[in-house]
């Protein structure tokens, strides 16, 4: 059996209209390079940050 593998585009900064006319609407798949640019977490996390919300709270890890 011959797998029909394609790469996926990857964008930045696409619009809304052209994500639904190229992407959405036709079913294709995409990937946002730029999606969580300007979320408030992707500049503040730094441990001091965690260390400030948390206090000494632990947690178990596996």
């Amino acid at each position: 059996m011959k797998l029909n593998l394609q790469s996926i585009p990857r964008v930045e900064g696409i619009s809304k209209k052209s994500f639904l006319q190229d992407y959405f609407i036709p079913g294709r798949p995409v990937v946002f390079e730029d999606l969580t640019a300007d979320w408030l977490s992707k500049r503040n996390v730094e441990f001091q940050l965690f260390q400030k919300k948390s206090g000494r709270h632990c947690s178990p890890t596996l």
